[in-house]
């Protein structure tokens, strides 16, 4: 491997900290072979560097009638858009760079000394805690292969900190379907936002447990005592995510969804259907004329979440 270039890392952090992300570590690409899953090469180049970045995420908060999402795909869609920024900012300085997408980001994070994971499976950042979203690039420059950032406490050589989870498992008790084991590990069948507009049905026990959530769930982040102090904002007035505009979403709806967290969260169909299930659990009448023309979609999952959320506002939870 080449020798890294003096100063470099510190360029590249001013350039990512100027699109909104606060941490920036690098590992060797051979560490990235080690980590759990192997990545394919995606670059299309050798890299001599693995790039990851952080940009803090927010709590949202949002009034009854609206689809709620979490922060995390707010700021998730703004890194996705800014990480493009960045390679573009690279390549005009001849430095060759590429996203990895097969790569397990919380791990990159961790062995590039961004913070440890905890037994909720997220990564922990010193002053973002796990309300974050991480982004790893391949980078065909060598950068030192050190933290850039002070960890305080943080004993960046681990990967899971079991040691400060010891006797606390509270994020496996907030855990709203026993999804979490408290050891570190998570079922993916039984996590809520494995199945939030998944295209798929969600099972029925599940249902009522979706609440109002369109996309994500932080009942385990709530209740971490190692968080730090997240900031809060308020969606009270945001007309993009209300619920009766998402049961039959036009055009114009889907566009402006798109904008806030991304095409990929913006599909007709899978918006439609968790849509009627948040409809269900609010339980308004007002939704019910949607609901019936729903209930005869020929999307197999729309017409099971529809008819579900018909009955269960006609006749009660019991009935549905």
């Amino acid at each position: 491997m080449s020798k890294p270039q003096d100063g470099l890392a510190d360029e590249l952090k001013a350039s990512a900290r100027a699109l909104g992300f606060e941490l920036f570590g690098a590992i060797d690409p051979a560490d990235v072979e080690a980590l759990p899953d192997r990545p394919q090469r995606e670059a299309g180049f050798e890299p001599r560097s693995i790039a990851v970045l952080l940009m803090p995420s927010f709590i949202s908060r949002w009034q009854r009638g609206q689809a709620e999402v979490s922060g995390f795909y707010f700021i998730s869609n703004k890194a996705h858009i800014n990480t493009q920024a960045w390679i573009e900012r690279l390549g005009e300085r001849g430095i060759r760079a590429e996203r990895l997408g097969t790569v397990r980001a919380k791990s990159a994070a961790a062995r590039a000394g961004l913070g440890v994971v905890r037994r909720n499976t997220l990564l922990y950042a010193p002053e973002f805690g796990s309300f974050h979203t991480l982004q790893v690039v391949a980078l065909s420059e060598a950068i030192t292969f050190a933290c850039v950032v002070d960890h305080n406490d943080y004993d960046v050589e681990r990967l899971f900190d079991a040691n400060e989870c010891v006797g606390c498992a509270r994020c496996a008790a907030a855990c709203p379907t026993g999804a979490l084991d408290g050891r570190g590990n998570i079922n993916r069948d039984r996590c809520l936002r494995s199945h939030m507009m998944s295209g798929r049905e969600t099972p029925v026990e599940l249902r009522p447990l979706i609440g109002a959530k369109l996309m994500g769930c932080e009942a385990c982040q709530w209740a971490c005592p190692k968080q730090p102090d997240i900031p809060v904002r308020s969606f009270e007035r945001d007309d993009t995510f209300n619920v009766e505009r998402l049961l039959e979403p036009t055009r114009e709806t889907l566009d402006a969804l798109a904008e806030r967290i991304g095409r990929n969260y913006a599909r007709a169909a899978r918006v439609s259907a968790q849509a009627a299930l948040i409809a269900g659990n609010i339980g308004s009448r007002e939704y019910l004329p949607a609901l019936e023309r729903l209930s005869e979609s020929t999307d197999g999952t729309i017409r099971a979440h529809a008819r579900w959320a018909r009955d269960r506002i006609r006749f009660g939870p019991a009935k549905a």
